[in-house]
């Protein structure tokens, strides 16, 4: 049995001020819909016997009608294809306001599209018999639920779909986890265990993986290739696919000590015109002199680099003290306070999770601005 293994697709998704041309969309929201469906052209080429996506299907619990539209189109091709689909919610497709329902019930009418969203549910699809467990906030229920979990033996293949972080580890907000040992011995007793919540492929067992996302949405993401997995059973083999996203460039620090503002304006702009076209170009300056600082004008270097999607600078003047690129940017809040994070929180882990989660927020606040 072949199965391909999709992962944290974030539909929904979105960033910066930049807008679609022809739809008026934003830019990065297309992008999470495009690697997606990139992902969904790869898999009906491969032709594998099950589709498993294991959580964070949306990027909130209550996503744009486009985010909604390119899951349902392209989770129904594929069942049209002949490749059923299981999906199991994440934790960003939790409801936080009472009298919601998760948006991954939505998929429940689509023929051939199987959605777990509230409850472990076990499946019998084909030869394979699938545990799913999705998203808990109570750690204590998830895990029960994993250690529940017991492969049938008359079964030619077991599988375990679970979406949660590894113990131990640093915790991220939203974030239920089981330890590590118990996902090792799940992987002994399991043909495959599918893990979704982590954003890179990661392998923790020989066949126990991480799909990955499909895109780039945290600034620590920048060098990590996206993309699914397509794991075969009889074989005992796993094969990340790329799906080819938008090009993040993220060179290492400039040293910018002794320079003035306009000599500084000058090495961002020349490392600008070597990013592909459309790039998101992340960089960090150091050594700056807090005179300089002042005189430094981002906004104009910005303006000057229409090739870019996105510039985003990190500053750290000669007194070590960082600089948030918000003083200068006239980007909306949100991606103010990302920027905020992104220049004070170290570890990787919780500022992403930092991340994702005030995006949540700050789109609940512009849908319902008097809650």
């Amino acid at each position: 049995m072949r199965l391909a293994h999709l992962s944290d697709t974030h539909l929904g998704f979105s960033e910066f001020d930049a807008e679609d041309r022809e739809t008026g969309a934003n830019v990065r929201e297309l992008d999470a819909c495009r690697s997606f469906e990139r992902a969904c052209a790869l898999i009906r080429e491969a032709k594998p016997d099950l589709l498993i996506h294991t959580g964070d299907l949306f990027d909130s619990p209550r996503p744009p009608n486009r985010a909604i539209a390119t899951a349902v189109r392209e989770f129904a091709r594929l069942a049209r294809a002949g490749i059923p689909v299981v999906v199991i919610a994440g934790n960003h497709s939790q409801p936080t306001l009472r009298g919601t329902i998760s948006p991954v019930e939505i998929l429940a009418g689509l023929e051939g599209v199987t959605a777990i969203v509230a409850a472990p549910a076990v499946l019998r699809i084909g030869d394979a018999l699938v545990h799913c467990i999705p998203h808990a906030r109570d750690e204590t229920e998830l895990r029960k639920a994993v250690e529940a979990a017991v492969p049938d033996s008359e079964r030619p293949h077991n599988v375990l779909a679970v979406h949660a972080g590894l113990l131990p580890g640093d915790r991220q907000w939203s974030e239920a986890r089981i330890p590590r040992d118990l996902v090792l011995r799940k992987a002994r007793e399991f043909d495959y265990v599918a893990l979704g919540h982590y954003h890179r492929p990661t392998r923790v067992a020989p066949m126990a993986w991480y799909a990955g996302s499909t895109e780039r949405f945290h600034p620590d993401e920048s060098d990590c290739v996206k993309g699914l997995l397509l794991a075969d059973l009889a074989e005992r083999t796993v094969r990340h696919v790329a799906v080819p996203t938008r090009p993040f460039v993220e060179p290492d620090a400039i040293d910018c000590t002794g320079l003035s503002a306009a000599q500084i304006a000058g090495r961002i702009a020349a490392l600008a015109r070597q990013a592909p076209a459309g790039a998101v170009l992340r960089l960090k300056i150091e050594g700056v002199a807090k005179a300089r600082l002042d005189e430094l004008d981002l906004r104009t270097v910005r303006r000057s680099l229409p090739a870019l999607l996105h510039l985003d600078v990190e500053v750290r003047h000669s007194a070590d003290r960082r600089e948030a690129t918000g003083s200068w940017s006239p980007d909306p809040l949100p991606l103010q306070f990302e920027r905020f994070v992104t220049d004070r929180v170290e570890e990787p882990s919780l500022r992403g999770s930092i991340v994702s989660s005030s995006r949540g927020y700050f789109a609940r606040a512009r849908e319902e601005p008097d809650t």
